[in-house]
């Protein structure tokens, strides 16, 4: 799979190929997620009614690194030296800057649904950004798509601006990721994912 993802894309050091994210009615439980994904997979907490507690942050802080899995927390993480941190397309489209703690290079993450979200997220100075959707998907049942040709060009409008670029939606079947070899995604990232895990 990974080979076939980096056909057309920057290599990136720090970014997992695979991006598992939480969902209030499909996946809820972060901990359940960090203890399904492979090691070298990354996890986003999304927590965006409430910021998790210090306590709970350090915790699945602290699984994560055990289990190998990087760790990012959607919204605004105040304790961002900890996690990596990822923001809903309307936070940088709003003029949010990516902020990181001095001296931490925990990566940081968006989502981005059209051209003018790539180009923010890296005026913004985030290291990736989530394209979606790409394929038909169970959270937005009859939500159009972008398609495979519309995601590729985002996707190499993100490398070109030192982006690397996530497939998420519908990518849950061997042959949605066959589709995706060539596209310039550096990897997948979706919800349905750990349960594939």
């Amino acid at each position: 799979m990974a080979a076939r993802l980096r056909q057309g894309a920057r290599p990136h050091p720090v970014l997992p190929l695979l991006i598992a994210l939480t969902d209030p009615a499909r996946l809820p439980d972060p901990a359940m997620a960090l203890s399904t994904l492979p090691r070298g997979s990354g996890l986003i907490w999304r927590s965006y009614e409430a910021a998790p507690a210090r306590e709970a942050l350090a915790d699945m802080s602290r699984r994560a690194r055990r289990h190998g899995i990087l760790l990012l927390v959607a919204g605004e993480a105040r304790q961002a030296a900890m996690v990596g941190t990822h923001f809903p397309e309307r936070a940088l489209l709003g003029g949010r800057r990516a902020r990181r703690s001095s001296g931490a290079r925990a990566p940081v993450t968006a989502a981005a649904h059209s051209e003018r979200a790539v180009i923010r997220a890296a005026q913004a100075g985030v290291d990736a950004v989530l394209i979606s959707p790409v394929f038909a998907t169970e959270s937005h049942p009859g939500a159009q798509t972008l398609g495979l040709i519309r995601f590729a060009q985002l996707a190499r409008l993100a490398s070109r601006l030192g982006l690397a670029a996530y497939a998420l939606g519908g990518v849950t079947n061997p042959m949605a990721l066959r589709r995706l070899s060539g596209s310039g995604a550096h990897g997948v990232a979706g919800i349905g994912l750990v349960a594939q895990a």
